[in-house]
C-alpha cells in the first residue's frame, strides 16, 4: 500500500502527525490532490516555532503560515537560549494574533518583557476560539499588574486551561471577573490564602483541576463553603495541618491529590482525613518537608 492508495480521510489524520514545516517540504506541490487536502481540507495546522534556526523560521513565517492564517489551531513560541527573542520576531514580522482567527491553542515560554505581554494578552481578546492559553514570563509585577492580567485571563469567553508559570515576586492576586468557562487552572508564583482561593473558586464556578501555592497564616480564619466541581488537585502548602484539613474537608468530589507539604502528618491522620473527607480519592501523592525540634526522634516521627 502506498500514500496515494489512502483515502482523504486516513491522510488528513496523517497530517496531524507532521509539524508544519514537514507538511509544506514533503507535500506541497506533489499533485493536485494533495495540494487541495492541504490547502482546502486541512485546518489544523500547528505552528511551532520552537528550537528552530533563524533561516527556517523566517522561511515559515515569510513562506508557509501567510497562505495558512485560518488554517492554524495552535501556536508554540519561545525566547529560549536557541531562539532568543523569537516572540519578538514574529511580532517584528507585522503578524497580529488577531489574524490567526481560528487559534485554540498559544503557548508563550519565557516572556521578558510587560508591553508585550500586554500586547499579546490584547491580541487574545480577539480571538474567538481560544481554549488553551500556557505563558511562561520573568517579569516583575506588582500586586496590581497581576490582577489586570488575571481579569483579561478570565475575560476570554471560551478558555477552558490556562497555565501561568510566573518567574517573579511572590505576591498574591486574584482575577475579579466571573468565568464560567475556566476548567483546568496551573497557577505557579502566586501565593494563596484560604480567603483568595475561596475568591478563586468563587469567580470560576466550574473549576475541575486547580495547581496552585497556598501560604496559610496561623492566625488566619476563613470558614469555606463545600466546593463540588474540584475533582483534581495539585497543592504546595505553607501553613498548619488543620488550615489544610479545612481545606481538604470542602472538597467531597477529589479524585486525585497530590501535595507537597512542609508540616508533618502522619499515616494514621491522612488515613482519618481521607475517610472522612475524601470519599471519592483515588489517587494521592505527597512530599513533606519538616524539621523536627531538639527534643524529637527522627525514626519515631516517621514510624
Amino acid at each position: 500500500m502506498n500514500l496515494e492508495s489512502l483515502r482523504n480521510e486516513i491522510i488528513l489524520i496523517l497530517f496531524e502527525y507532521f509539524s508544519l514545516f514537514e507538511l509544506f517540504q514533503y507535500f506541497r506541490g506533489l499533485n493536485s490532490r494533495f495540494n487541495n487536502l492541504l490547502f482546502q481540507e486541512f485546518n489544523k495546522f500547528q505552528l511551532d516555532l520552537r528550537s528552530l534556526s533563524k533561516t527556517r523560521f523566517d522561511q515559515i513565517c515569510q513562506k508557509y503560515a501567510p497562505s495558512i492564517l485560518n488554517q492554524i489551531v495552535s501556536i508554540h513560541l519561545s525566547n529560549d537560549n536557541d531562539t532568543p527573542q523569537e516572540i519578538q520576531l514574529l511580532l517584528s514580522q507585522d503578524y497580529r494574533l488577531r489574524q490567526f482567527i481560528h487559534l485554540e491553542s498559544l503557548s508563550i515560554i519565557n516572556l521578558q518583557s510587560k508591553q508585550i505581554l500586554g500586547e499579546i494578552m490584547n491580541e487574545c481578546s480577539h480571538l474567538p476560539h481560544l481554549t488553551h492559553l500556557t505563558i511562561q514570563y520573568t517579569i516583575e509585577m506588582s500586586e496590581n499588574d497581576k490582577q489586570h492580567l488575571f481579569n483579561q485571563v478570565w475575560s476570554l469567553p471560551k478558555l477552558k486551561s490556562i497555565h501561568l508559570n510566573m518567574n517573579s515576586t511572590r505576591n498574591s492576586s486574584n482575577s475579579t471577573i466571573i468565568s464560567k468557562s475556566l476548567k483546568y487552572l496551573n497557577i505557579e508564583h502566586n501565593i494563596y490564602s484560604l480567603s483568595r482561593f475561596a475568591d478563586l473558586c468563587r469567580n470560576t464556578p466550574n473549576l475541575r483541576h486547580l495547581s496552585a501555592w497556598f501560604v496559610v497564616e496561623y492566625n488566619e480564619f476563613q470558614i469555606l463553603k463545600p466546593i463540588y466541581s474540584i475533582t483534581r488537585l495539585n497543592i504546595t502548602f505553607y501553613g498548619l495541618e488543620n488550615m489544610l484539613e479545612h481545606v481538604l474537608e470542602n472538597l467531597p468530589n477529589l479524585y486525585q491529590l497530590k501535595c507537597d507539604l512542609n508540616v508533618y502528618i502522619s499515616g494514621y491522620q491522612w488515613e482519618s482525613i481521607i475517610k472522612k473527607s475524601l470519599p471519592k480519592l483515588k489517587i494521592f501523592q505527597v512530599k513533606m518537608r519538616f524539621t523536627p525540634s531538639n527534643n524529637q526522634n527522627i525514626d519515631e516521627k516517621l514510624n
